[in-house]
Order: structure tokens, then C-alpha cells, then sequence
């Protein structure tokens, strides 16, 4: 077993420090079927103070130095856990199909202890797959992430002719075989650590960002957002939804809302509790309505159960599925929604929105519908 080791100062590779008690994990081998396959390299990245380490850890003799490898990662985890108390957090790219499962049954194989699926971990793969519409990415490969957060690859070789190159150098006893096939796995331990981005972005979309602007345009008919986000776009994305208009520029996004003028409705959710008014058009509830002539009342239902308000509105997107929406309307309970009629998929808040918290609320499901 050989080992290579690559440290990199942080703007180096990447402006953001890696999350604390990480450990970023890259595995290659001859195939994918475990039984007939064997481990061929272990890359590593992890940082140190203000360093990043990249550590490739060889097989050079084939598959008689599988063990050392797996070996060497077990006293790795358990030194990891000796000096911080904690086992690190697993960052993979896809290793929750792959990596993970092909190293538990090789421990397996050699009945040898393992601490590898003791610790927590992130596949950047499942989010790759949760922003692939967003960023309009080609494939979910790694490579496709990479490039499109601004990452290029010297290596240009496939799978399978970096297996045989791998082959060939133990079959002719050629260390200069093994360059690409070193290149690929140290270049897919950059990727990841680069990919911190997406990582961020993530955070970005789940509410850590800073309102810079919540303001009118001069002509009255938009609200203006501008919000700053701790993540890095490579190109700015352009992208639309129910007439709201983003606009997602390096680490800042501009939201353009339309003011809509118009009367909407408010749904009362304990429709049984309410009779409908068909003159006034217009629930009123039952302790109030039992005063009112039966003649000029009716038994009030889900579609009739509102009141009607005519003001200046916000649109709210809902999603279309039925679940996700009630799941939507659940994180909006904090917020009195108005619909033009029952059932829309576009919901309406009052333009005079002036809670912080409701504020947020809002602006989150406006990020959300974009995804």
C-alpha cells in the first residue's frame, strides 16, 4: 500500500471551510459487483486548521492488499474518534449506493471490525438530484456538478480505461500507468470538497440567507427583494414562477413580486361551524347566522365557507402535488392566505406584511417554488 498525500491552503480549493468533524470519502475499484471485484484506492479529505488534506491511500499489488486498505481506514475512524470524541461525518458523492455498502461487505468478507457505518453522513448525490431542475445540470455525474459551479477536469479518461490502466500497471510493474487513474480520484476529492457549494446553496434554500431589501418599485406595482446567500453561482440563472421573477446572480438573488389589486377570498377551514349568505356571498358563523332568516341561509361547504376583501396582494405559489401542498400550507400556517376561488394552486397575502417572522415565512415558499 502506498500513500499520497496533497495539502492545499483553503482559497486554494475551495473559499468556504468544511464542516466541522467532516471527512470526505472517494473509494475506487475494478468493478462494481463486490464478490468479484476488489478495493484499488481509499481518497480522503478532511481540514486541519486552515489546511485541506487530500490522502489517496494505493492497492499496488492487487487484491491480496484489499485488507491493509481496509485496515488502515478502521484505525483511521478510530484515531478520528480518540482525538475529537465524535466519528466524522461522512461527505460522499453517491456513497450511500456505493461506496458505503461495498466497503461494509468487504469488512465483511475478511471479518474484519469496522466503525465505517457508525458514523453519520451526506450524499451530495441526493442533492445533485434536488437542484438538477434548478440548475438545469445535464446529467447528476459528479462531473456535471462540478461544472457547472465553474470546475473544469484534466482527466478525460472513462471507467473502464481507468480500470485497465490500473490493471495493466500491476500486470507490467509501471508506476506511470497508475497517473490518470491517481488523477481521477484526486480530482474527484477536489470535486467534492468544491462542492461545498451546493452544500451551501442548500443551507441557502432552507432559510439561511440575510434580506438586504424589502421595498415598492417607483411605479408601484412590484415589490423588490434582495436577498445574500453564503454560496458561489458560477452563472447567473434566470427562472420564473406564477409572474414572480428571480433572478440568482454569485451569492445574491433579486426577487421580483407583482402587486396584484383585486378582491380574493379567505377560506375558513371549520366549514360546519358556518353558514353561507348567498345575497351577501359570504360565510358567517353559526353563532352570529342563527339570527338570520333561514330563507337567506344555507348550510356553508368547503368552496362557500369565505369572506371576500378587495386589496393590494402578494402571490403565494403552492405546489401543484397534493401532499407537498399540504405540506406547504402547514410551514404558511403563521400566514392569512386569500384565494380567487377554492383550490387554486396560487395563494395571496396582504402587500402590508410587516411581521419579520411572516416576512420570512413567505420568502421561503417563494425560494421553494422555484426547486
Amino acid at each position: 500500500m502506498k500513500k499520497y498525500r496533497y495539502e492545499y491552503h483553503l482559497n486554494e480549493i475551495t473559499p468556504y471551510p468544511l464542516p466541522d468533524h467532516s471527512l470526505f470519502l472517494d473509494i475506487e475499484t475494478t468493478g462494481f459487483q463486490r464478490t468479484s471485484t476488489f478495493l484499488t484506492i481509499i481518497g480522503l479529505a478532511w481540514q486541519d486548521k486552515d489546511i485541506i488534506i487530500i490522502e489517496q491511500w494505493l492497492n499496488e499489488t492487487g487484491q491480496q492488499e484489499e485488507p491493509l486498505l481496509l485496515l488502515e481506514l478502521e484505525h483511521f475512524l478510530t484515531k478520528w474518534n480518540r482525538e475529537h470524541g465524535i466519528l466524522p461525518k461522512l461527505i460522499h458523492y453517491n456513497g450511500t449506493t456505493f461506496d458505503l455498502p461495498y466497503l461494509k461487505s468487504k469488512y465483511e468478507q475478511y471479518h474484519l471490525p469496522s466503525s465505517l457505518l457508525e458514523c453519520t453522513s451526506l450524499d451530495l448525490y441526493h442533492l445533485a438530484k434536488k437542484y438538477r431542475h434548478f440548475l438545469s445540470l445535464d446529467g447528476i455525474k459528479q462531473k456535471n456538478l462540478e461544472e457547472c459551479f465553474g470546475l473544469f477536469r484534466e482527466d478525460k479518461l472513462s471507467g473502464q480505461e481507468l480500470v485497465e490502466s490500473y490493471l495493466n500497471s500491476i500486470k507490467h510493474q509501471d508506476p506511470q500507468l497508475l497517473e490518470a487513474y491517481l488523477l481521477h480520484n484526486k480530482e474527484d476529492m477536489e470535486g467534492m470538497v468544491f462542492l461545498q457549494n451546493l452544500v451551501r446553496l442548500d443551507s441557502f434554500f432552507a432559510g439561511h440567507y440575510e434580506v438586504l431589501e424589502w421595498k415598492v418599485n417607483e411605479s408601484g406595482d412590484s415589490v423588490f427583494l434582495k436577498l445574500n446567500g453564503d454560496f458561489h453561482l458560477y452563472k447567473p440563472i434566470s427562472v420564473s414562477s406564477t409572474k414572480i421573477h428571480f433572478i440568482f446572480e454569485k451569492g445574491t438573488v433579486q426577487i421580483q413580486i407583482p402587486i396584484c389589486h383585486m378582491e380574493a377570498r379567505f377560506f375558513y377551514d371549520n366549514y360546519k361551524d358556518y353558514y353561507y349568505l348567498p345575497l351577501e356571498d359570504c360565510a358567517m358563523h353559526k353563532s352570529v347566522a342563527g339570527y338570520v332568516e333561514k330563507e337567506y341561509r344555507i348550510k356553508a361547504t368547503k368552496e362557500t365557507c369565505y369572506t371576500k376583501k378587495t386589496d393590494h396582494f402578494l402571490p403565494l405559489p403552492l405546489p401543484e402535488s397534493a401532499r407537498l401542498r399540504k405540506k406547504a400550507l402547514q410551514e404558511c400556517c403563521s400566514l392569512q392566505l386569500f384565494y380567487e376561488a377554492y383550490g387554486d394552486i396560487t395563494a395571496y397575502v396582504l402587500k402590508t406584511m410587516e411581521d419579520i417572522c411572516n416576512r420570512k415565512i413567505y420568502i421561503n415558499r417563494l425560494l421553494q417554488s422555484v426547486l
